[in-house]
């Protein structure tokens, strides 16, 4: 009798174990398939789930979050899709950016922040602005 009980709690056990394993491997495996397939450059960058887009692996500045997260936003309202943040240059007034993002097409788009607003935008061609 005393060898069933330990059997039972021992099977118990190993049930336990393999359970929290599959939910642990189904987990990883959702948030890793989806958004990581859109960054340019896995080595470089990770996808943020927040601000909607790639970002650097070693991460970005706060008041950065927040104007890129402003920048992801209005592409994603104009039909943009699978971003790669890949520069950000700081102005001298607060909420004034100018970001740098990449499609997996090999597609560069420009955008400027003055004040947490859109000033301007549009495609990057031979590092010249085609203005929207």
């Amino acid at each position: 009798m005393k060898k069933l009980v330990i059997l039972i709690v021992l099977l118990f056990i190993l049930g336990g174990a393999i359970l929290f394993f599959l939910i642990e491997k189904s987990e990883r495996k959702d948030s890793d398939a989806t958004p990581r397939a859109t960054c340019i450059n896995y080595e470089a960058y990770k996808y943020d789930q927040e601000i909607g887009a790639c970002i650097s692996k070693n991460g970005i500045k706060t008041e950065q979050r927040r104007g890129a997260k402003i920048v992801v936003d209005f592409l994603s309202n104009k039909g943009y899709s699978n971003l790669t943040l890949t520069s950000i240059e700081n102005f001298r007034c607060s909420g004034c950016f100018n970001f740098a993002l990449e499609q997996p097409n090999n597609k560069n788009i420009g955008v400027t922040l003055n004040n947490w607003e859109v000033g301007s935008w549009g495609d990057v061609v031979d590092n010249l602005y085609v203005f929207e």
